[in-house]
């Protein structure tokens, strides 16, 4: 996935440079894949962040589960909200020349023996927070943990989850041994007890940062 996405930017770049004359080739800013479409373990929103986070010319303006759809596929409000979130990637990154990294995690911890584990992110604008104003209240706001295999019927039960400082902690009554899984906004991530027509509400998250712009 992670090279398909490259070539799909190389070749769409060189058709744009040869279409208009121009010399420099654009920059790619696209969406994180998620909601109705995510799959399996995230494989492909992370192949999308990590080509991001590697090619100075693609920028990841973030997931579109925030914004208002239908069935799956923006509306006009969600579209209207997303493209606003697009052209804040190009204006920070192309026009002011700032870091237009969005929020992601940096590091994944096990600690107190297994009973712990700590999430540490990069937060453009603090503090982090769960929000469940734009999106309704997801169970464990988004996140789930496996042992050993990934499956709804190994989702380990949380003691509690908070946020302190930039890191999500996450607690559990046993030691967690052996291979972990950590996600967040899988197809597992839905409102808790969800009311009937609601159904399409999986791959959503409760965090956020605290980003200024309206």
């Amino acid at each position: 996935m992670y090279k398909r996405q490259v070539k799909l930017k190389e070749n769409m770049q060189h058709d744009i440079m040869e279409a208009y004359g121009q010399t420099k080739a654009p920059v790619w800013i696209t969406y994180q894949t998620g909601a109705q479409y995510v799959r399996d373990e995230l494989g492909i929103g992370m192949a999308q962040l990590e080509a991001a986070n590697t090619h100075d010319d693609i920028i990841m303006a973030g997931p579109v589960y925030p914004m208002t759809d239908r069935g799956g596929h923006l509306d006009a409000n969600g579209y209207r909200w997303f493209g606003e979130m697009l052209a804040k990637a190009y204006y920070k990154s192309q026009v002011l020349g700032e870091d237009a990294t969005p929020l992601q995690p940096k590091k994944i911890m096990r600690e107190d023996g297994g009973r712990t584990i700590r999430i540490r992110y990069h937060v453009p604008v603090g503090p982090l927070k769960f929000d469940t104003n734009i999106i309704p209240k997801i169970k464990n706001y988004g996140f789930n943990v496996y042992k050993n295999t990934y499956g709804e019927s190994a989702a380990q039960k949380f003691k509690s989850i908070e946020i302190e400082g930039d890191d999500v902690v996450i607690k559990f009554d046993e030691p967690l041994t052996g291979k972990i899984i950590v996600t967040y906004a899988d197809p597992w991530a839905r409102i808790e007890n969800q009311p009937a027509g609601l159904d399409h509400l999986q791959g959503h998250g409760n965090l956020r940062d605290s980003d200024p712009y309206q």
